[in-house]
C-alpha cells in the first residue's frame, strides 16, 4: 500500500516504492512459513490443497481487485472527469448497486441451472465487454446510457461474487471449514483494499492518456477489463463440474 500510495504521487520517491515492494515480499514470505510451520496458525494455509478453493483465491481474488476498483473510480469520474456534483455522481453510482441487488435471486437457479463453471465464464467474458462500455463513457453520453451500463456491471459483479463464494467451500470438508473461512474473509478483505490502490495508480499512469472518452479513467477501466479476461482463462482450469454439489446443478 506504501508503494502504491508513492507511486500515484505526482513525483514518485522511488526508494519509497522500491522499499515498499522489498518490504512487503519479505513480511509475505516469512508470514507464509511462520504459518506453514506452526501448529495452530492464525491462518491455515494447509487448506489450500482443496484444488476449488486455492482457484478462488487465486483469481478469486484477482476478481475482487478488478470489482472493488469500479465504485473507487466512478464518483472520482463524475466529478473530476464530467464536472458532476456530489450528488448526482452518488445517485449515478447507486444504479451499480441496484443492478446487483435486482440480479442477487436469480443467482443460484442460474448456477443450479448451468454449472458454476460456465456461468463463470459467460459471466466473466460479458464482464471485459461491461469494463469496455465504462470506458467509452465520456462526458457527453447520456446519463440513460450511463444508468444501463452500471446496473448491468452491478448484475455481473452480483453473479461473479456468487459464484466464486458459492465454489469456495464447495469440496471444503467440515473439519477444515473455519480455516477456509479465515483466508477467503482475509483475501477477499486484501483483494479490495488492492482494488483501490490499482485504481489510484491506474488514473496516475494514465494521467495523460489521449484521445479515450475519459482520460485516465478510460485507460483504468480497460486495464481493469484485461484483469477480467485473466479470470476467464483462469475458468478453463475448473472441472465441468466445479461445485455442482454446492448448488446441486444437473
Amino acid at each position: 500500500m506504501l508503494a502504491a500510495q508513492e507511486i500515484s504521487a505526482d513525483s514518485p520517491r522511488w526508494v519509497l516504492v522500491a522499499t515498499g515492494v522489498v518490504g512487503a515480499a519479505i513480511a509475505g514470505v516469512g508470514a507464509v512459513r511462520r504459518m506453514q510451520s506452526s501448529p495452530y496458525p492464525l491462518l491455515d494455509l494447509r487448506v489450500l490443497h482443496v484444488s476449488s478453493f486455492a482457484f478462488v483465491v487465486g483469481f478469486g481474488t484477482v476478481y475482487r481487485v478488478a470489482i472493488s476498483a469500479v465504485p473507487f473510480l466512478l464518483p472520482l469520474m463524475f466529478q473530476l472527469q464530467f464536472g458532476w456534483t456530489p450528488v448526482a455522481a452518488g445517485a449515478m453510482v447507486t444504479a451499480l448497486f441496484a443492478g446487483n441487488v435486482v440480479i442477487k435471486p436469480l443467482t443460484t437457479p442460474l448456477m443450479r441451472r448451468w454449472g458454476i463453471r460456465r456461468v463463470l465464464m459467460v459471466d466473466l467474458l460479458v464482464s471485459v465487454v461491461a469494463f469496455v462500455a465504462l470506458a467509452v463513457l465520456g462526458e457527453a453520453t447520456s446519463a440513460v446510457v450511463i444508468a444501463a451500463v452500471l446496473v448491468a456491471s452491478g448484475a455481473l459483479r452480483s453473479v461473479g461474487f456468487s459464484a466464486y463464494n458459492t465454489l469456495a467451500f464447495a469440496d471444503v470438508d467440515a473439519g477444515e471449514l473455519s480455516d477456509a473461512n479465515a483466508v477467503h474473509a482475509a483475501v477477499q478483505e486484501l483483494g479490495a483494499a488492492f482494488g483501490v490502490a490499482l485504481g489510484a495508480v491506474a488514473v496516475s499512469a494514465f494521467a495523460l492518456a489521449d484521445g479515450l472518452p475519459a482520460g485516465a479513467y478510460s485507460a483504468a477501466f480497460l486495464l481493469l477489463g484485461a484483469l477480467m479476461a485473466v479470470c476467464a482463462l483462469g475458468v478453463l482450469r475448473l472441472p465441468p463440474n466445479a461445485g455442482a454439489s454446492a448448488v446441486g446443478a444437473h
